[in-house]
């Protein structure tokens, strides 16, 4: 199978778990081109009362797999970052991560675009070091130079795809209209 009928065929497979591409918060994504939109996951974000829709969606890219982000906040693109990511590795439907098992880090980069990459590149090392994917991430600050987050995962049982690292080939984060949209290159 190649990597976008993959892809695709993760996209298509979440819809069937979830109900589709809408959202619990009124709003839906909107229906793409199945090529860009292989796996477009719309997430509700429901911690202190935020009801504004984030979403990923991967491209192929040679060798290497595109992450796109769009979120309406900050903190919102870097969580729709690491859920994105937890989908990529694993195939194993989340589950509900024990309630003590929280890693928490401090990343300090010179901008955001590489706090970004740092950010990623912190849980695929955690993800390979625990044999867990984190599906809960928490982030408790975060500038454009500084990021605190708490995260806690379940045991990856099903590998999907086996991401090596966050690239800084093409990673973008540019602050729109509606938010923030972001793109970074995983190697895998």
């Amino acid at each position: 199978m190649q990597r976008g009928d993959a892809l695709r065929s993760a996209g298509r497979k979440w819809a069937a778990r979830h109900g589709g591409f809408g959202t619990d918060c009124g709003e839906g994504l909107a229906a793409e081109e199945p090529a860009t939109a292989a796996a477009a996951i719309p997430s509700t974000c429901h911690s202190h009362g935020v009801s504004e829709v984030r979403s990923h969606r991967f491209e192929d890219h040679t060798g290497e797999v595109r992450l796109v982000l769009s979120a309406p906040t900050l903190k919102e693109l870097f969580l729709a970052a690491a859920e994105g990511l937890a989908e990529l590795v694993s195939e194993d439907d989340p589950g509900e991560p024990s309630p003590d098992e929280y890693e928490t880090r401090v990343l300090h980069a010179r901008d955001r675009e590489l706090l970004l990459a740092d950010f990623l590149n912190e849980l695929i090392y955690l993800t390979e070091t625990t044999e867990r994917v984190f599906t809960d991430v928490h982030i408790d600050e975060l500038s454009d130079h500084a990021l605190v987050f708490r995260a806690r995962g379940i045991p990856l049982r099903r590998v999907r795809t086996a991401v090596k690292a966050a690239t800084l080939h093409g990673l973008s984060i540019e602050q729109r209209a509606d938010g923030f949209g972001a793109s970074v290159v995983l190697d895998v």
